[in-house]
């Protein structure tokens, strides 16, 4: 099933001039496994920091793309700026 998140994440991309490198994967990706029903399609990743066994920053990826905010996750991490210069736009 597709995810309204993955077309938006896909469309924030290119608007931020980082597509390139998606096109160029994408003129030799060949679809080796075809997904056995939705479940198999449907992984998507997602990103925690904790502070000994307690989670202080989660994010659970809602599309292809949908990346957390690297500045969000550094700012939970406690990295000095947040990392501002690197952050991937994530939604």
């Amino acid at each position: 099933m597709l995810m309204p998140q993955t077309p938006f994440s896909l469309a924030n991309r290119f608007l931020q001039g980082r597509g390139g490198d998606l096109v160029e994967a994408l003129r030799t990706w060949r679809v080796w496994i075809p997904p056995k029903g939705a479940s198999q399609g449907m992984q998507q990743g997602g990103m925690f920091v904790f502070e000994g066994r307690t989670a202080v920053f989660e994010h659970r990826d809602q599309g292809t793309g949908a990346f957390a905010s690297l500045t969000k996750v550094l700012e939970a991490a406690a990295v000095p700026g947040g990392g501002a210069s690197c952050d991937s736009g994530g939604l």
